[in-house]
Order: structure tokens, then C-alpha cells, then sequence
């Protein structure tokens, strides 16, 4: 995956103490969607990899009712997939490695393994989904008639992607909120945001340097004087208490493009 998209969850906070983790703001969805738009086979197979949370072991298999193919997380005591010629095989701890069994070859590409599972669509719906099991056992990608199912695998496989990086968004955006009236409480700030990494920096003393994770940006100065480094159009400012009720008073349109979160 483009790197935008690798370090979704990997933000900080950095105020010179504790760090708790924040998600890239929503002012980049513009970028997300753009690296959504050309996602490379071999990425969509390392994100499939990084949803693995339950038990770390995924097979492909066949509906035991006629219901199409699955690729899915299966629980540790899983006997292995039996075959039309009743060779069991076991699970795998990759989805690369599960799908190169079933597909009986010990490298295919990832282009060639993606191909592979769109030419098994059309037994049961010719329509496919990725979801979470809805009894917390782990993902599935697999053929459906559910609603929202997609006609391909790559389609299914970013869609899921995108609605991630969706939800995401919307998360970072109320910590942006949180933080912000957490920091107007505790009186004058001197902040700003990164709008390529999408940190949150504040100079708290003035001799406190802040940089954001990227080091595109940083702050200075504390509440002595507002310093700001870097490219200045990467810099979203973090308004004042007073300042950011006035902000917020105004309509989305009217609000001026450097200022963040403004209501």
C-alpha cells in the first residue's frame, strides 16, 4: 500500500509528553482517494494480511451448501480444507500462502492469485464481499447475495479499503475536536496541524520546539510568540479559544482555508 495509506493509524500527538495515537485528517481525504484509485495487486493482498486479528490463520475453501468460494480467518482447531480429490490442506498464516495451495502452484504472482479468485466467481452469484464475520471470528472475502457485494474481487477488496479509510477520517476528525477543546481549556495554545502527515503539534514553553512527524512542519514559542517552520502550505492552524468560536460561527464556505476544525 502507498505509504499515506500504510501509516493510517501510526500518528501522534506530540506535545513533548505522552503520545496517544490519532488517525491522518480528514483534509486528506483528497490524497487517500486519488492512492485509493490506483491500489496495486500485491497491495490489496498485504491489506487483507493486516486485517488478520482473530487467529492469525486464513483458508480458502468451497460452501459446504453450493454458496460459492471463501477466503476467510479460520479458528485454531480448523481440520484443513479437503479437495475434489480429498487431499485436506491446512491452513495458512498468509493470504498469499492460502491462496497458492488451493491454487495447487508454490509462487503465483499477485496479479495471477487476484485472477485466480475472480475466475472462481459465478458458481453460486457472480458477486462478491469482504466483511467481518458477524460473530467476531475474523474476515471473510468470499462470494455472496448480500447487498453491496461487488462484480470483482480487486472492486470488493478497495471498496472495503476505502471504507476503512472513510471511517478512519471521521475518528481522526472528533479527536481533532477532542483535542483542540482539551487544549482551549487549559488556556492560550500555540498549534498547528500537518496537512500531509496529519499530526497535531503544540509549542507548550517558549523554548519548545514541536515537529510534526513527517518534519514538514513545526511550531515554536509557546504562548511568547508564534513561530512556524517549514512549508506553510502544509500548515493548517489550530485556532485560539476566542478566535475559534468566531470561526465557528461563520458557514463552512466562508471559513478562511488555513484554519482547522472550526466547528
Amino acid at each position: 500500500m502507498l505509504k499515506m495509506l500504510t501509516g493510517l493509524a501510526a500518528k501522534v500527538l506530540r506535545l513533548g509528553t505522552g503520545e496517544p495515537e490519532a488517525l491522518p485528517d480528514a483534509g486528506l481525504k483528497a490524497g487517500v482517494a486519488k492512492a485509493l484509485a490506483a491500489i496495486t495487486d500485491t497491495e490489496m493482498l498485504n491489506w487483507l494480511d493486516r486485517q488478520s486479528s482473530w487467529r492469525g490463520q486464513v483458508a480458502f475453501r468451497w460452501s459446504t451448501t453450493g454458496r460459492g468460494w471463501r477466503l476467510m480467518e479460520v479458528p485454531d482447531d480448523y481440520p484443513g480444507t479437503l479437495d475434489q480429490e480429498g487431499v485436506v490442506t491446512p491452513p495458512a498464516r498468509r493470504v498469499r500462502k492460502a491462496i497458492a495451495d488451493a491454487m495447487l502452484m508454490v509462487s503465483p504472482t499477485d496479479t495471477q492469485a487476484i485472477d485466480w479468485l475472480d475466475e472462481q466467481t459465478g458458481s453460486y452469484t457472480g458477486l462478491v464481499i469482504w466483511r467481518l464475520s458477524t460473530r467476531g471470528l475474523g474476515w471473510r472475502l468470499h462470494e455472496t447475495s448480500w447487498d453491496g457485494a461487488k462484480a470483482t474481487v480487486r472492486e470488493t477488496i478497495a471498496d472495503a479499503m476505502r471504507s476503512q479509510t472513510a471511517a478512519e477520517a471521521a475518528q481522526h476528525e472528533a479527536w481533532i475536536q477532542a483535542t483542540v477543546k482539551e487544549w482551549h481549556g487549559a488556556g492560550a495554545i500555540n498549534a498547528a496541524m500537518c496537512r500531509k502527515c496529519g499530526d497535531l503539534v503544540a509549542s507548550t514553553h517558549r523554548h519548545h520546539f514541536a515537529e510534526c512527524g513527517c518534519g514538514s512542519i513545526a511550531v515554536d514559542g509557546g504562548s511568547d510568540y508564534n513561530r512556524r517552520v517549514g512549508d506553510l502550505g502544509d500548515i493548517g492552524e489550530v485556532p485560539t479559544k476566542r478566535l475559534f468560536k468566531r470561526l465557528a460561527a461563520l458557514p463552512a464556505e466562508d471559513r478562511p482555508a488555513e484554519w482547522i476544525r472550526c466547528g
